[in-house]
């Protein structure tokens, strides 16, 4: 009488892992095993999310390991691994995990457009201005040399930026996942961008000279500066124009947007004098200036005594003088406060908009929230929160 041989199914593989966006040369599965067995093969089974388990490669390693070279940088994967016998067959699966390759783009010398996609890429920006899409997934982005642009779908107000100690950035949103950036200059999203760059940008002038251009903002087109903006300044500034001539180009843009700013070519100088009143000096109504006082300022412009834009500078210069003063000292207190909260948009948030028009508005929304004795309001208005640590 001969005994029934039972054939026991060896035990599933365990714990298995499979890299997510780890390698840009595939997926790489670690497994355990607790059985006893001889193996002969690993069989890996490779799919899609919601789709049942295919059989994909048969691994004849001693090692829990397995490379997956084949797998797109343009898809995720479900894995899971048998185990097989020679004796006793193949096990069940071990259970499942998503893995994905890393997606590795390299841009040029050249001003490149890099496109990520929806799983972790590595975007590699190199040389010249490039703009950089990380799109969805936990991305890499390396901007390289030039002025560089990371894009977002979401919105500022919905992101995390946080400054590391090496100077990178970690941004979170709800849409584009959670990318590190190194050497990326300007954070671009769906309402507002952030130029991270601004600080050392500003640190290229005195910060005397720094706060003039902002009053120039404030004189011409009555709001706080954008960052981009105020950097085309500064620059201008620091290559030796002179704030007088810096002048005058405000006054022609401000006359370029008369509908917001309110400056015309065809004014006359007697209004010109009152909106500069108003627009500097926030005096208007019972504080508005008398007749004599615009009289004054009507004559020297007419005998050429100064220009408008001219005026624009003696009237910035002239408010300064009435700190303390027990009648008009809220004047260079508000003219303070409204540089104070321009600074820090443009310089310290380093605020940017999507259109020169959003710049405008927006920024007029915020210089008219500020009071002589209150600036929370405006700062409110910039639109950094406290989920910002640049």
């Amino acid at each position: 009488m001969s005994a029934t041989n039972t054939i026991i199914q060896p035990p599933p593989p365990t714990n298995l892992v499979a890299t997510d966006g780890d390698y840009t040369n595939g997926v790489q599965l670690s497994w355990s095993y607790s059985g006893s067995e001889t193996i002969l093969r690993w069989d890996i089974y490779r799919y899609s999310l919601g789709q049942a388990p295919t059989f994909f490669h048969s691994s004849f390693s001693t090692s829990f390991t397995f490379l997956d070279t084949s797998a797109s940088p343009t898809s995720v994967y479900l894995y899971a691994v048998s185990a097989y016998s020679y004796f006793n067959g193949e096990s069940t699966l071990s259970n499942e995990d998503i893995g994905w390759v890393t997606h590795s783009t390299i841009g040029t010398a050249a001003n490149d457009v890099i496109l990520g996609n929806d799983i972790a890429d590595k975007i590699y920006g190199y040389a010249g201005n490039d703009q950089l899409y990380g799109m969805g997934g936990n991305d890499y982005i390396d901007g390289g040399d030039g002025f560089d642009t990371a894009y977002y779908k979401s919105f500022l107000k919905d992101a995390s930026i946080v400054r590391q100690p090496d100077g990178s950035y970690i941004i979170a949103t709800p849409l584009d996942g959670t990318d590190t950036l190194v050497s990326v200059e300007k954070f671009q999203f769906a309402d507002l961008a952030i130029t991270v760059t601004m600080k050392a940008e500003a640190a290229k002038l005195p910060i005397a000279t720094v706060n003039s251009l902002i009053e120039l903002y404030v004189a011409y087109f009555i709001r706080t500066p954008d960052a981009t903006g105020l950097a085309y300044w500064i620059d201008k500034a620091a290559a030796g124009e002179i704030l007088t001539d810096i002048s005058k180009e405000f006054y022609n843009a401000g006359v370029q947007y008369s509908n917001l700013t309110g400056y015309s070519a065809t004014m006359s100088n007697t209004d010109f004098i009152k909106l500069v009143y108003t627009n500097v000096l926030d005096r208007t109504g019972a504080t508005a200036p008398p007749d004599a006082d615009v009289a004054y300022w009507n004559k020297q412009i007419t005998t050429g005594a100064t220009t408008k834009e001219g005026l624009i500078q003696t009237m910035l210069a002239a408010a300064h003088t009435f700190a303390n003063d027990p009648t008009w000292g809220w004047v260079p207190q508000l003219l303070n406060n409204k540089v104070t909260v321009g600074y820090q948009a443009a310089v310290t948030d380093g605020l940017d908009y999507n259109s020169p028009t959003d710049a405008i508005t927006q920024g007029m929304a915020i210089a008219h929230a500020v009071t002589p004795t209150d600036t929370s309001v405006a700062v409110a208005l910039i639109g950094v929160g406290a989920n910002i640590h640049l």
